[in-house]
């Protein structure tokens, strides 16, 4: 699978943004289900291509693979969710 851009899609950018939001609320590292409630999407299916897609862009990452938690944004994924001076 290729992708065109470094940047987030719309899509890929509401996903970055519930991620921030989520994670300064104090849910730490959420979980595919708890980021797929957050969204709204009707599957978690679409909730992992969207990170999956944000990993290869290295906006997201997950630093123990195979643990439920642990998605993450990247110092340049939380360049996208910082307020605009």
């Amino acid at each position: 699978m290729t992708f065109r851009s470094e940047e987030p899609t719309a899509a890929q950018l509401r996903v970055l943004r519930t991620l921030s939001r989520l994670t300064r609320q104090g849910v730490i590292a959420p979980t595919i289900r708890e980021l797929q409630d957050s969204l709204g999407f009707q599957s978690t299916n679409s909730v992992r291509t969207h990170l999956n897609l944000l990993m290869k862009k290295k906006l997201v990452e997950k630093p123990v693979p195979n643990a439920i938690r642990g998605f993450r944004l990247t110092e340049k994924g939380q360049e996208f969710v910082r307020p605009k001076k």
